[in-house]
């Protein structure tokens, strides 16, 4: 999310449109009361299914009562230029457009949070959303109700796997790692306090005592095997590795102990279709490194020459799934530049994103685009090109 305090919640979902290089503006919704920002979560139209209820078809408008429904507005953006401002549409050269691409249809809900929101994760149809000061349930299904699920914690980082019922979180003001448990947080929505009671709501991941001070972390998942990377602030990186029932946690795979360029974000490349050689790739401030997980030898991936006097500063490590086989490419983006590398860390192509203004972060949004969110506009690239 943008660096300041935001108050209203996008969320983006992807509609077809032939334009490829397109700079989305957020406008106002009224003089009364300005989108002084907003947080935008890009989502696959295919993750949508047709389940309308808030959690399996589980609960009612009843058994779920808005904790402030007062606050809350939605507005349907149909068309979609009643909100995007079409003036600063940048036209791309007509040999660089390709066939058939998406522009984002946004569907705005306005509602004054009281906290400032770090962080988001879908969770079905549904958003959680982590603030400084709690998590909440953003209810898509129906007409952006919002419920309260935990208070007085700070969610700064979270993320739902619904096949394990789980959501991994740094959370705290130590920044520790927790596994809180999904069926801990549907009593919550539902109102069955003695159910959350009696039932267990997360376990602190760590061995032997649970992590504290964590910058990042990455749930990777190949074939059925689930691996967690994790970065921490003293500059190590640990890998951990989902052990199956009766243990049903995360267990200690690997450790890289005081790595010499701290850790901002971290990931696990898979290098061959059969998983047996694997890269940890982790950004600094200096740029992108690649450790071996057999061997733990570090290279490194790309810096830019020369290296900015106070660094970079990395948004994200996109992953980009070839269509035939299982492997990805990935995009390192930093700045306005991003680095395009093959499944075995060599660079492909070293493009220029060129950005209209500071990007805070970044999202992979379908085949062949990236989306920018800056301050005023939500931006369109392409991955290949960056125009």
């Amino acid at each position: 999310p943008p660096p300041d305090k935001l108050n209203n919640l996008s969320i983006v979902t992807r509609k077809e449109d032939p334009s490829t290089n397109i700079s989305l503006n957020i406008l106002p919704t009224s003089q009364d009361q300005p989108a002084n920002g907003a947080v935008a979560t890009s989502t696959n139209t295919s993750m949508v299914d047709n389940n309308s209820s808030v959690l399996n078809g589980s609960t009612s408008q009843e058994e779920s009562p808005p904790i402030a429904p007062a606050d809350v507005t939605v507005e349907s953006i149909e068309p979609v230029n009643d909100v995007i401002g079409y003036d600063d549409v940048e036209a791309a050269d007509p040999e660089e457009q390709q066939p058939a691409t998406y522009v984002p249809e946004i569907r705005k809900y306005q509602r004054k949070f009281n906290n400032e929101i770090l962080c988001g994760s879908l969770w079905g149809v549904n958003l959680l959303i982590g603030t400084d000061s709690g998590l909440l349930l953003l209810d898509r299904s129906g007409q952006g109700e919002v419920f309260t699920l935990i208070k007085g914690r700070r969610f700064s980082q979270i993320e739902v796997d619904d096949r394990l019922g789980i959501m991994l979180t740094i959370c705290g003001r130590k920044n520790k790692l927790r596994m809180y448990y999904l069926a801990y947080l549907k009593n919550k929505i539902i109102r069955d306090e003695e159910a959350a009671r009696s039932g267990q709501s997360f376990i602190s991941v760590g061995t032997p005592h649970e992590l504290e001070h964590c910058v990042h972390f990455k749930l990777t998942t190949f074939n059925e095997f689930r691996f967690l990377v994790i970065a921490l602030k003293d500059g190590s990186i640990d890998v951990y590795a989902w052990a199956q029932r009766p243990y049903q946690k995360f267990m200690v795979y690997k450790s890289f102990p005081q790595l010499q360029h701290k850790p901002q974000l971290v990931d696990l490349m898979i290098n061959d279709s059969e998983g047996k050689r694997q890269t940890l790739v982790y950004a600094s401030n200096m740029g992108f490194h690649g450790i071996d997980m057999d061997t733990g030898f570090v290279r490194l991936i790309h810096a830019p020459n020369p290296v900015p006097r106070g660094g970079i500063h990395p948004h994200a490590l996109i992953k980009i799934p070839h269509v035939s086989d299982n492997l990805c490419e990935m995009l390192l983006c930093y700045d306005n530049d991003g680095v395009y590398v093959d499944n075995s860390m060599s660079i492909i192509n070293d493009i220029k994103l060129q950005w209209g203004e500071p990007i805070a972060s970044i999202a992979y949004i379908s085949t062949g685009q990236v989306m920018g969110w800056g301050m005023k506009a939500i931006e369109i690239r392409s991955v290949r090109t960056g125009a």
